[in-house]
């Protein structure tokens, strides 16, 4: 009877009732297949619902962006920075004393060569000029009427040599007041631009006060200091890149100029002064400069970002996608420059290497590739944040 069930493909209850048996052989084997029966069909549905909650709990997949690797030049290069210098600058200053009667300029303004910048009052001086003109066209007239005089033996030579001297002191006078009287102007010796006004109209200047400071801006010169372990790699004429920050993020080209030829004992550094054409005037003296000094340059290599990049010691290594999961790739890596690494072995040219999100990866993890403005920012890793220092003998600082 308790059999029955069973024959007609019903499924005993997980906490099936056990009938009581009579202490019979036949009658107590019946009852225990019926229990053994009832305690697996539990033990096939637990099983079920262990499984399910392992898939709930499984962790989701990781968010990332990936990229490719790119065939392009790399660059060689020095890093420096400074600061840049006009290539001429002079203080304007009065060789007379007085008020000043006019400034014609202003900070900031452009100026030609011999172009007046600001007079002192020059009445006095006008004044002394017209009489030292005076004083000398008398002498000469009495110079002329004492030769003809001379001429004849009207009058004795040393009278007449007497009034030619007169007349050549009042001619050297008259000269020395013509060029005093011109001292109360002062002109711009060159081409460039006011940067610094340092007196005003109605101040009275004293000889040898400064009225103005005049630069000329193009070109201007980038003063750097290289190691001097590197001076066998430089020569005139070399390219060198430079960026101004406080003008644009630029690169622009400027060729070396001069090698210093002594070494700064203190620093162990050499002087290199780069040329930087500023023709439209748009950069100023003083303002910081980075530069790169190119000392080698390859073409078509292999490249990745450098901020996807991690180490294990001072091996370094990328994370790829690869249906879905993540796997690693050793790398041998060469020259870095401006954010991208050379990748001379371990990686494939269509390999999908993880830029951001890769900081918790490990190999195995199941991802999900979103575009790279999507992608969380990439986590903090102390090897990540040293990959500058480990980097290989030759490589540049991104």
């Amino acid at each position: 009877m308790l059999l029955l069930p069973l024959l007609r493909g019903r499924s005993p209850r997980c906490s099936p009732r056990i009938p009581r048996c009579q202490p019979v052989g036949r009658s107590a084997l019946l009852c225990l297949i019926t229990l053994l029966l009832a305690t697996a069909g539990c033990n096939r549905d637990s099983t079920k619902s262990a499984e399910g909650a392992q898939d709930a709990d499984r962790d989701p997949p990781v968010t990332v962006a990936v990229t490719t690797p790119r065939r392009a030049p790399i660059d060689r290069f020095i890093p420096a920075s400074g600061t840049l210098d006009p290539v001429r600058s002079a203080l304007l200053i009065t060789e007379i004393g007085g008020p000043l009667r006019r400034v014609t300029v202003a900070e900031g303004e452009r100026v030609t060569a011999g172009e007046t910048i600001a007079c002192v009052d020059d009445t006095d001086l006008q004044l002394q000029l017209r009489r030292a003109r005076l004083v000398a066209a008398r002498d000469q007239q009495n110079l002329e009427r004492l030769r003809s005089l001379f001429e004849r033996e009207l009058v004795a030579k040393e009278e007449f040599e007497t009034a030619r001297n007169r007349a050549r002191i009042s001619a050297i006078d008259r000269d020395i007041a013509a060029r005093q009287a011109a001292r109360a102007c002062l002109a711009a010796p060159f081409s460039g631009v006011i940067a610094e006004l340092l007196l005003r109209t109605g101040e009275t200047a004293v000889p040898g006060a400064a009225v103005a400071r005049l630069l000329a801006d193009d070109p201007l010169w980038l003063q750097l200091y290289l190691p001097a372990a590197d001076a066998g790699a430089l020569r005139p004429g070399q390219p060198v890149r430079v960026q101004i920050p406080a003008a644009d993020s630029t690169w622009r080209a400027a060729p070396i100029r001069r090698i210093g030829s002594v070494v700064d004992a203190a620093t162990g550094t050499i002087k290199v002064t780069v040329e930087l054409p500023n023709p439209e005037h748009e950069l100023r003296a003083g303002a910081f400069a980075r530069a790169r000094v190119i000392t080698g340059r390859r073409e078509d290599v292999l490249q990745i970002p450098r901020n996807a990049i991690l180490y294990e010691g001072r091996a370094p290594f990328v994370y790829c996608v690869q249906a879905d999961t993540v796997i690693q790739r050793t790398l041998e890596v060469g020259w870095s420059a401006a954010g991208w690494t050379e990748v001379r072995a371990g990686l494939d040219p269509d390999a999908a290497v993880i830029t951001l999100g890769q900081g918790a990866l490990q190999p195995g993890d199941r991802v999900r590739v979103v575009p790279p403005a999507a992608a969380p920012p990439a986590a903090a890793s102390p090897v990540a944040a040293d990959s500058a220092t480990t980097e290989p003998a030759g490589g540049n600082p991104a």
